[in-house]
């Protein structure tokens, strides 16, 4: 008898069996997907919620024990942003309310004062942690998601316009200074709780340190949006307001708005919009030395880089009922005060003596322009 070959006896797959194998994979493959993204994304939305509820009851026992005051921001509260959750928070004293969103791994949830429960979405105003859109709020500008090409950042409490920018020393500036004149104007907002109380310098003529004193120089120009601000790479033009040092630090009750070392000064409460606050100044740690440095080679000498790309203006300073020097030396506040009672850190710039972003000390009642940087 003839013998046939084992291997001649099997029948592989055809081709229409491998393919009802196939789909068969895919579709079981396409459960398991669709199973494990539900269950991710349910995982996301849990952390994003517990996450906006742990940050409102930190914010709610701080406010519980400090007099029923909500706090300046999240981390005063205790509360900080990690590599996965993006924390944003608005608040306004005056009415109690506050909004509060958690986002977690580009999930966002919130809780407000009139929605206590976790709530799919974002608050008014809040972004998410995406690139802030030109012409965004400058208090939803933060450090983390400021960019690197310049933008313009409109303060909700008067609608007017400052270039931001992520500047080489990596720190969020404003690049331009500021013009804000206490309260809400112009259809400004208070939803932030960032508003001041200021008085006009230039109509009384007095310098003084104990009351938070703004002066208008001819040329201030501040800009409302659309309109876009100065670009000038000399100097000149947008020169903003001048502050003295306890409208610098927000006229709150300290050292700032007395001739005194005592209480300390808390850089945190500042004149700048929410988010926000006054640069510290010291002479080689300072954040003016550290952005010289990045920005300008630390010259003493060169004043470039300091006209550009961070466009200083050489507004000039108030003191005695005057204005001086405007057009040839720019003079910046810091948070910082000085070792002695009367005097406060600055940054000057400026196109004689040779002088170029150095810091000395100055006395509280000088009215100052302001550059504010992202907390």
């Amino acid at each position: 008898m003839k013998r046939v070959p084992v291997f001649s006896l099997q029948r592989g797959f055809t081709i229409v069996e491998l393919l009802v194998v196939i789909v068969v994979i895919a579709i079981l493959a396409s459960i398991v997907i669709v199973a494990y993204n539900g269950m991710s994304q349910k995982a996301r939305q849990s952390a994003a919620a517990s996450a906006a509820e742990s940050a409102v009851k930190k914010a709610l026992s701080y406010a519980s024990l400090n007099s029923d005051t909500l706090p300046p921001d999240l981390p005063t509260a205790g509360v900080n942003n990690d590599t996965n959750t993006i924390f944003e928070y608005t608040y306004d004293n005056t009415t109690k309310t506050y909004c509060v969103t958690a986002t977690f791994q580009k999930v966002s949830y919130y809780i407000s004062s009139t929605a206590p429960n976790p709530t799919a979405g974002l608050c008014p105003g809040h972004t998410g942690g995406a690139p802030p859109s030109d012409g965004s709020f400058i208090q939803t500008i933060t450090s983390s998601n400021c960019p690197s090409t310049r933008i313009r950042g409109v303060d909700a409490r008067d609608n007017r316009t400052y270039w931001i920018q992520k500047m080489a020393d990596g720190k969020c500036w404003m690049l331009t200074n500021l013009a804000y004149q206490g309260s809400t104007s112009n259809g400004g907002v208070s939803t932030y709780g960032d508003t001041k109380t200021l008085s006009n310098g230039t109509a009384d003529g007095a310098s003084t340190y104990t009351v938070a004193k703004y002066y208008a120089p001819s040329g201030a120009s501040p800009t409302q949006e659309p309109g876009l601000p100065s670009t000038s790479t000399n100097g000149t033009g947008q020169y903003g307001y001048l502050y003295n040092y306890c409208a610098a630090m927000g006229g709150q009750a300290t050292a700032a708005c007395a001739n005194a070392t005592t209480p300390a000064v808390d850089p945190t409460t500042t004149i700048c919009p929410y988010g926000w606050r006054l640069p510290t100044g010291q002479a080689t740690t300072g954040e003016f030395t550290l952005l010289n440095n990045a920005i300008n080679g630390g010259s003493s000498t060169v004043e470039t880089g300091m006209l550009n790309p961070w466009l200083g203006m050489h507004a000039g300073y108030w003191l005695n009922g005057t204005f001086t020097t405007q057009g040839t030396t720019g003079n910046y506040q810091s948070s910082t005060p000085y070792t002695n009672a009367t005097d406060t850190y600055t940054m000057f710039h400026q196109t004689f003596n040779t002088k170029t972003a150095w810091i000395p000390s100055t006395a509280k009642l000088y009215g100052f322009s302001v550059r504010c940087v992202a907390n």
